[in-house]
């Protein structure tokens, strides 16, 4: 995949412990699956990346388990090691990402953590974790709900979002989920 934002798409998209200004960004992807059987997938994706405003870049390599069915078909969960130089720091990491999917919840907790070198030489610890419920009350109403923590040795910021939707007009729905999706990349 090949991508190109703005600034305000980057801001959006950028990871809360990040210091560096919006900017625009390109960005080129590519991922690899292996299917070792009908519930596990074996993971690769790398990733380059450069913003607009001050040509620092992105390059991300991981790789790792996958299971659409993990228990059953309503559980997913993904396990990736990698190492990323992340414009200005050189990073080391390990994600886990289990998901729970019916046909009214979505549930999904990711968490990361990292050993960031800063391009100045200090060393940090970064955490990331995030709990996410969606719910389909109706065929008309949903809501969404998502915390998440980012902490380092410097700082901890919590951020959280709740959305309610209703869906307007009376054509038919797409059906909802009664499984897992496919793994994407994060």
């Amino acid at each position: 995949t090949v991508s190109a934002i703005d600034s305000v798409q980057y801001s959006r998209r950028q990871n809360v412990l990040t210091l560096l200004s919006p900017s625009t960004y390109r960005e080129g992807n590519a991922q690899l699956t292996f299917k070792a059987n009908p519930k596990l997938n074996f993971m690769s994706s790398l990733t380059y990346g450069e913003r607009g405003a001050d040509g620092l870049n992105f390059g991300e390599f991981s790789f790792g388990p996958s299971s659409q069915a993990l228990f059953d078909s309503k559980v997913s969960a993904q396990v990736l090691l990698g190492g990323r130089h992340n414009f200005n720091t050189n990073d080391g990491f390990l994600r886990l990402d289990l998901g729970y999917y019916s046909r009214v919840w979505e549930i999904g907790l990711a968490m990361q953590k990292a050993l960031s070198v800063q391009s100045y030489g200090v060393i940090y610890h970064p955490f990331t974790g995030e709990l996410s419920l969606a719910r389909y009350f109706s065929r008309d109403i949903y809501g969404t709900l998502s915390l998440e923590e980012a902490t380092n040795e410097r700082v901890t910021i919590w951020s959280g979002f709740f959305k309610l939707g209703y869906r307007f007009g009376s054509d038919d729905i797409a059906p909802l989920r009664d499984g897992a999706p496919p793994r994407r990349r994060l």
